[in-house]
């Protein structure tokens, strides 16, 4: 018969090892998953419309945002700008409308669009806000759970401890249990 004392069973350490490991690879799964989740949502959802003589006031080389603009993942197609103080229509070569910006380019202002208040025709699309509801329940779900999980984790560690002195205890018990020692 074959002497196993001070022997640890490898198949318990294997077990915890494993499943420390399944859970690890779960969660980075679904971390990396949630990101890929929301984009493709975005893309399938789509809200578009038109807007017609929306002012913006006093345009410049900064330009201004169009209402649109505050929404997610928008685009806009400006199709017709007019100076509302003459009533003219402001070619397309004396404005830039990016990212839902519009703003004054033109090198000569002798028609005074510069700085004036201008009404503007576009078409825009944005993504509805409603699909980052998967990404944000998940994310503020998991915050607020490790927000309130201090005194819990406290509590799980003070039994881990425990319970590995008590293990320590037993393995020990074993060691001394049929010999003498010789001090």
């Amino acid at each position: 018969m074959e002497n196993k004392k001070g022997q640890l069973s490898l198949d318990l350490v294997k077990g915890v090892v494993l499943s420390l490991l399944v859970i690890t690879i779960l969660s980075v799964s679904v971390i990396m998953i949630l990101p890929l989740l929301r984009d493709t949502t975005d893309s399938l959802d789509k809200i578009t419309g038109n807007t017609v003589n929306e002012t913006l006031t006093s345009v410049e080389e900064a330009g201004e945002a169009l209402t649109i603009g505050a929404y997610r993942l928008p685009s806009c197609t400006v199709t017709e700008c007019v100076n509302v103080t003459a009533g003219i229509t402001v070619p397309a070569a004396n404005y830039t409308a990016t990212g839902c910006r519009v703003a004054f380019s033109g090198a000569e202002d002798d028609q005074g669009f510069n700085n004036s208040n201008w009404n503007c025709d576009y078409t825009w699309s944005y993504t509805s806000p409603d699909n980052t509801n998967i990404v944000s329940n998940v994310t503020t779900g998991a915050a607020s759970f490790f927000n309130s999980s201090g005194t819990i984790f406290s509590i799980l560690v003070a039994i881990v401890i425990i319970s590995a002195i008590g293990i320590i205890v037993v393995i020990v018990g074993r060691f001394g249990g049929g010999g003498n020692s010789n001090l």
